[in-house]
């Protein structure tokens, strides 16, 4: 018996051996580190590219997911929509900030990091796209972006992390992954009335056309009643807290939605629906102080990108539309 809990007590320490050894490397290579031996161990280009800009005192700190980028086949302007307000504001530097899947918790999580910076930009901009709110997106298990969040938020974890990640990588186990069993079990809503499961919404045939499979598309990407107690809200107001206790100022504003094409399939529901839900969003943050840019409905079908189902990508006049519109108030802003 006593033997055992030597051998208990020997194990212990050994494995407190290792894990202080670990982390103290990490923590030694990420000083030391250049700039491409510094991504290979975090893996994050974005949390490089914002420290780049940070350190160049960027004015303009534009957050977004791939619809900030994205077009249509034959544009002939491929810039984006960060590049395009860039040229219609010349006297200011924009920094563009945009992955795909990016939604609320990580521009909280960047605006948290931000914050704690000696630079901070002069304003930030926001986009919210109704979709990243709906169960298609909110739950689904790459899209958490649980590492990232770690390593933005820095201390003990984001060591941890980093020490152990690329051991269980290699096991084949990913330490940030989320349950995708779980987030299959997600209820579906359209307005109150549940109409199924995500995995309902997510079997093969959805990869066909068909009306009622265009019809269940956007029940799943937009008509669910949204909440002011929904996560992804409770970022937003974050958000605009965080940034308003540092006298950053920033832009929110609804992302283009193709109505054209809701309406077409759910007359008169799918626009309401969309107006009630941007007003929990506007209401919310109104109590802070802030209000919300609405394009959802300002670009016609003609100038959206997608192919076969509907999706927030738009063409190069999509785009400007939305540049013009960030620049009217930008220079408002910053000229106040």
């Amino acid at each position: 018996m006593e033997t055992m809990k030597r051998l208990v007590l020997k194990m212990g320490m050994l494995a407190a051996a290792v894990l202080l050894s670990q982390c103290a490397l990490t923590v030694g290579l990420l000083h030391v580190a250049g700039g491409r031996l510094q991504n290979q161990l975090l893996r994050f280009d974005m949390y490089a590219r914002l420290q780049h800009h940070l350190k160049l005192k960027t004015d303009i700190h534009y957050f977004g997911d791939c619809t900030l980028f994205t077009g249509k086949a034959g544009d002939k302007d491929n810039r984006s929509i960060p590049a395009m307000l860039q040229a219609l504001c010349p006297g200011y530097a924009v920094a563009e900030l945009s992955h795909p899947a990016y939604h609320m918790d990580l521009y909280l999580a960047f605006c948290q990091y931000i914050v704690k910076q000696g630079q901070h930009p002069k304003l930030v901009i926001i986009p919210i796209n109704m979709r990243s709110f709906s169960p298609e997106w909110d739950r689904r298990p790459q899209y958490q972006f649980t590492r990232e969040k770690t390593i933005l938020a820095g201390g003990p974890k984001k060591y941890l992390l980093l020490a152990f990640d690329r051991l269980f990588m290699s096991l084949g186990y990913d330490l940030c992954a989320g349950s995708r069993d779980k987030y299959l079990r997600e209820p579906v809503y359209c307005g109150d009335e549940k109409v199924g499961l995500v995995k309902d919404f997510l079997n093969p045939d959805f990869g066909k056309y068909s009306d009622e499979i265009m019809r269940d598309k956007l029940v799943f990407f937009y008509l669910y009643s949204l909440r002011p107690g929904h996560r992804k809200v409770r970022s937003l107001l974050e958000i605009a807290r965080v940034l308003s206790l540092h006298s950053i100022p920033v832009i929110f504003y609804v992302m283009p939605i193709d109505c054209q094409t809701g309406e077409e399939f759910f007359p008169g529901l799918f626009s309401r629906r969309l107006a009630e839900n941007v007003r929990v969003i506007r209401s919310a943050l109104a109590e802070t102080g802030n209000d919300v840019m609405d394009f959802s409905a300002a670009v016609p079908r003609g100038e959206f990108a997608w192919r076969q189902y509907p999706s927030e990508h738009i063409d190069s006049q999509g785009k400007l539309r939305v540049a013009e519109g960030l620049s009217s108030r930008l220079n408002g802003l910053l000229k106040r």
